[in-house]
Protein backbone atom coordinates (compact mmCIF):
# COMPACT_ATOMS: atom_id res chain seq x y z
CA UNK A 1 0.00 0.00 0.00
CA UNK A 2 1.58 3.59 -1.19
CA UNK A 3 2.12 5.19 1.80
CA UNK A 4 1.54 9.31 1.98
CA UNK A 5 2.01 12.63 3.97
CA UNK A 6 -0.47 15.26 4.16
CA UNK A 7 0.53 19.00 4.93
CA UNK A 8 -2.25 21.40 4.86
CA UNK A 9 -2.69 24.16 7.51
CA UNK A 10 -6.16 23.48 7.65
CA UNK A 11 -7.06 20.36 9.67
CA UNK A 12 -10.57 19.55 7.68
CA UNK A 13 -8.33 20.36 4.54
CA UNK A 14 -6.25 17.48 5.75
CA UNK A 15 -9.39 15.27 6.63
CA UNK A 16 -10.61 15.50 3.40
CA UNK A 17 -7.37 14.31 1.95
CA UNK A 18 -7.11 11.42 4.41
CA UNK A 19 -10.33 10.60 3.11
CA UNK A 20 -9.84 10.34 -1.00
CA UNK A 21 -6.51 8.73 -0.28
CA UNK A 22 -7.69 6.13 2.20
CA UNK A 23 -10.55 5.33 -0.44
CA UNK A 24 -7.83 5.14 -3.02
CA UNK A 25 -6.12 2.40 -0.78
CA UNK A 26 -3.20 5.24 0.00
CA UNK A 27 -1.93 5.00 3.50
CA UNK A 28 -1.70 8.26 5.47
CA UNK A 29 1.83 7.74 7.80
CA UNK A 30 2.12 11.25 8.78
CA UNK A 31 0.28 14.89 8.56
CA UNK A 32 1.64 18.33 9.34
CA UNK A 33 0.26 22.02 9.94
CA UNK A 34 3.62 23.54 9.31
CA UNK A 35 6.22 23.11 6.88
CA UNK A 36 8.94 22.75 9.95
CA UNK A 37 6.02 19.63 11.01
CA UNK A 38 6.70 18.10 7.63
CA UNK A 39 10.46 18.61 7.73
CA UNK A 40 11.31 17.20 11.11
CA UNK A 41 8.60 14.10 10.76
CA UNK A 42 9.26 13.31 7.23
CA UNK A 43 12.66 10.90 7.98
CA UNK A 44 10.24 8.92 10.30
CA UNK A 45 7.62 8.93 7.82
CA UNK A 46 9.56 7.80 4.52
CA UNK A 47 6.22 8.64 2.58
CA UNK A 48 6.10 7.83 -1.34
CA UNK A 49 4.52 10.95 -1.86
CA UNK A 50 3.86 14.33 0.07
CA UNK A 51 0.75 16.41 -0.62
CA UNK A 52 1.72 19.79 0.19
CA UNK A 53 -0.24 22.81 0.02
CA UNK A 54 1.36 26.17 -1.62
CA UNK A 55 0.66 28.41 1.49
CA UNK A 56 1.42 27.31 5.19
CA UNK A 57 1.77 29.71 8.07
CA UNK A 58 5.28 29.24 8.02
CA UNK A 59 6.64 28.67 4.64
CA UNK A 60 5.56 28.60 1.53
CA UNK A 61 5.40 25.41 -0.41
CA UNK A 62 8.05 26.16 -2.77
CA UNK A 63 10.52 26.58 -0.25
CA UNK A 64 9.29 23.51 1.88
CA UNK A 65 9.89 21.52 -1.21
CA UNK A 66 13.27 23.30 -2.01
CA UNK A 67 14.37 22.41 1.77
CA UNK A 68 12.49 18.30 1.52
CA UNK A 69 14.34 17.65 -1.67
CA UNK A 70 17.72 19.03 0.26
CA UNK A 71 16.83 15.90 2.92
CA UNK A 72 15.71 13.31 0.33
CA UNK A 73 15.80 14.19 -3.49
CA UNK A 74 13.70 11.30 -4.47
CA UNK A 75 11.12 13.17 -2.75
CA UNK A 76 7.85 13.38 -4.82
CA UNK A 77 5.54 16.47 -3.87
CA UNK A 78 2.14 17.35 -5.15
CA UNK A 79 1.53 20.91 -4.40
CA UNK A 80 -2.08 22.06 -3.95
CA UNK A 81 -3.05 25.68 -4.07
CA UNK A 82 -6.16 28.15 -3.78
CA UNK A 83 -4.52 30.63 -5.93
CA UNK A 84 -4.82 30.86 -9.21
CA UNK A 85 -2.94 28.45 -11.13
CA UNK A 86 -1.23 30.35 -13.60
CA UNK A 87 2.22 29.46 -15.63
CA UNK A 88 4.51 31.63 -13.82
CA UNK A 89 3.44 29.73 -10.04
CA UNK A 90 3.28 26.52 -11.52
CA UNK A 91 7.06 26.74 -12.98
CA UNK A 92 8.08 28.14 -9.80
CA UNK A 93 7.04 25.37 -7.96
CA UNK A 94 8.32 22.50 -10.87
CA UNK A 95 11.14 24.64 -10.38
CA UNK A 96 11.65 23.89 -6.68
CA UNK A 97 11.45 20.01 -7.26
CA UNK A 98 7.41 19.49 -7.12
CA UNK A 99 6.44 16.84 -9.60
CA UNK A 100 3.21 18.73 -10.25
CA UNK A 101 0.70 21.60 -8.76
CA UNK A 102 -3.08 20.88 -8.36
CA UNK A 103 -5.21 23.81 -7.85
CA UNK A 104 -8.19 23.59 -5.64
CA UNK A 105 -10.75 23.22 -5.54
CA UNK A 106 -10.50 19.67 -6.78
CA UNK A 107 -12.06 16.34 -7.47
CA UNK A 108 -11.06 13.06 -5.64
CA UNK A 109 -10.46 11.89 -9.09
CA UNK A 110 -8.05 14.79 -9.77
CA UNK A 111 -6.22 13.94 -6.29
CA UNK A 112 -5.63 10.44 -7.32
CA UNK A 113 -4.42 11.34 -10.87
CA UNK A 114 -1.97 13.65 -9.84
CA UNK A 115 -0.57 11.61 -7.41
CA UNK A 116 -0.93 8.56 -9.24
CA UNK A 117 0.75 10.39 -11.78
CA UNK A 118 3.32 11.09 -9.83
Amino acid sequence: MPKAVIVDDYPIMRELLREFLRRANYEVVGEAGTGRELLDGYGAWQPDVVILDLLLPDANGVDVTRELLLKDPKAKVLLVSGLEADRKLTDECLAAGAKALLPKPFTSEDLINAVRAL
